[in-house]
């Protein structure tokens, strides 16, 4: 084996060792009808799917109310997500990784989209979506 391949199998290796075991029972993902948005930590995303290649990223915060419910129609640099779907992800436990922590225990964070499919995923088409890093919520 020459020196490369034998330096990326040694990384790869560690790699994996180092990533953190998680259960179903660690996280406990739900359905809203309504957030609150903690620390103004609502952001807008954005994937565009160029046939060729694709663009994804932050669109803005500018415009992204307080508290979000099922149906509002929510406007950032002129890009509306209409609230459909308001999926909860709450951590169980701390979990920690790569020397981060990962999710403290109690912890929420949420992601509004109009149609399933729209949340982020390694499947690459057209989709807008708000991820909110610190979320409660409401009903």
């Amino acid at each position: 084996m020459k020196w490369p391949a034998a330096l990326f199998s040694i990384t790869a290796l560690l790699t994996v060792g180092a990533a953190p075991v998680i259960a179903q029972h660690d996280i406990t993902e739900f359905e809203a009808r309504s957030i609150r948005v903690l620390g103004n930590s609502a952001v807008m995303h954005s994937q565009q799917d160029y046939w060729v290649t694709s663009a994804t990223g932050p669109i803005g915060s500018k415009g992204i109310p307080e508290t979000i419910r099922l149906g509002d129609a929510i406007t950032v640099n002129d890009r509306t997500v209409m609230a459909k779907h308001i999926y909860a992800s709450r951590c169980n436990r701390r979990i920690e990784g790569a020397g981060k922590v990962l999710c403290e225990d109690g912890h929420t964070s949420c992601v509004v989209v109009e149609k399933p499919e729209d949340r982020p995923s390694d499947q690459v088409r057209n989709r807008l979506w708000i991820h909110v890093k610190n979320c409660a919520p409401v009903e």
